[in-house]
């Protein structure tokens, strides 16, 4: 049985490259243009965690994640927040609503990623 990921990511060129990185690992992937498609996306098909960014167009990665975390049916998915910003204070705010941890995308290879998702599935 293949693990699900759910990417919520307005840059469609990133999804792209996570796309590829994480099937060919075997992992099933999906992804949201939007917090609101994700947060739809997640409470249907229950992924087995969520890469969330930050800076999104309608509504921010910090919104999008409270209410993933204030839904029954999503509350118990681990979110690991992907940003272009390396606010401390994102980090810590992240860490508050229930996110696994906040990673800055220019400091983290793909390979990277896929370990991580891997890890954090298995725990």
């Amino acid at each position: 049985m293949k693990h699900k990921i759910l990417f919520i990511e307005d840059d469609k060129d990133q999804v792209l490259l996570y796309k590829v990185k994480f099937e060919l690992e075997g992992f099933d992937f999906c992804f949201a243009c939007t917090g609101l498609e994700g947060i739809k996306i997640a409470s249907e098909k229950k992924p087995d965690l969520i890469f969330l960014d930050i800076i999104l167009f309608e509504m921010s990665g910090i919104d999008v994640l409270r209410l993933l975390k204030s839904n029954a049916e999503t509350k118990n998915i681990p979110v690991v927040l992907l940003t272009n910003l390396t606010k401390k204070s994102l980090n810590e705010e992240g860490k508050k609503l229930g996110a696994v941890c906040c990673l800055a995308k220019t400091n983290v290879t793909l390979k990277e990623l896929t370990k991580m998702a891997k890890e954090i599935i298995n725990k």
